[in-house]
This record gives C-alpha cells, sequence and structure tokens, in this order.
C-alpha cells in the first residue's frame, strides 16, 4: 500500500520522469554518434552525459574537432581524460559546471595535462566552475 502511494506522488513521478528524459537523451545521443559513422566533428551536450557515452563518441569520432559539456555531474576526470587520449584533432573543449572534472591533483598534473598532451591542436580550453560560498 505505501509503494503504491509513493509511486502515484507527484515527487515520485518527477524524479522517475527525470531519469527517464535523461536515459532518452543518452540514447539518442548514443545513435546519433552511430549514424555520423566516424565523421562526428562537434558533440555538445549535457547533464544526461556519462562517462561510458563520452567512450563511446571518442571510440566512434576519431575527427572530433569540438566538445562543449555542460552540468555534467556524471561525468569524471578519468572519464572525460580517457575521451580525450582518444581524440587528437581536438581543437575546442568547453567545460561548464562539471562538477566531477577536476584539473590538477596528483604528479601527473589531472586531465589538463592529459588534454595538453592528448590535443596539439587544442586552440580553447574554456572550463567555468561553481563558486565557492564561503
Amino acid at each position: 500500500m505505501a509503494r503504491r502511494h509513493q509511486a502515484a506522488s507527484p515527487m515520485a513521478m518527477r524524479r522517475h520522469s527525470c531519469h527517464e528524459e535523461e536515459d532518452v537523451l543518452c540514447v539518442m545521443a548514443d545513435e546519433a554518434v552511430k549514424r555520423a559513422d566516424g565523421q562526428l566533428e562537434a558533440f555538445m551536450a549535457g547533464a544526461f552525459v556519462t562517462n561510458k557515452l563520452l567512450k563511446h563518441v571518442g571510440d566512434s569520432s576519431p575527427t572530433l574537432k569540438r566538445l562543449w559539456l555542460e552540468s555534467c555531474s556524471l561525468v569524471t576526470s578519468n572519464g572525460l581524460a580517457q575521451m580525450i587520449a582518444m581524440a587528437p584533432l581536438l581543437e575546442e573543449l568547453v567545460l561548464s559546471y562539471c562538477r566531477k572534472v577536476r584539473g590538477g591533483g596528483g604528479g601527473g598534473g589531472g586531465v589538463y595535462a592529459a588534454v595538453a598532451e592528448a590535443c596539439p591542436r587544442l586552440r580553447r580550453l574554456e572550463v567555468r566552475k561553481i563558486p565557492r560560498v564561503a
């Protein structure tokens, strides 16, 4: 009985719908990458992007020149670095409010060092972070 009430509540419906919407967007992006047949030059996406989708983009898009990610809380530094290693033609990387992507750390210099090493044609690197409130 409690489960039926929970499923019918508006909050539960919104959460379920949001998850479904993100899944649909991820499937649509995956299909677009497939249809590009290795010729994808730009990938611009938002919150639904995962490390798995980025890996698929990297594996399938050797000609990628532009990558823009906004509010991608499911993408990590490691996931982005792995994808970047497969994108030597990348010229433009814009990361806006991707909170799990961090530049520094460790002796290797982090994801931005990986970008510098893997992408000799990079002309634009733009990183926007959420300001910290004291």
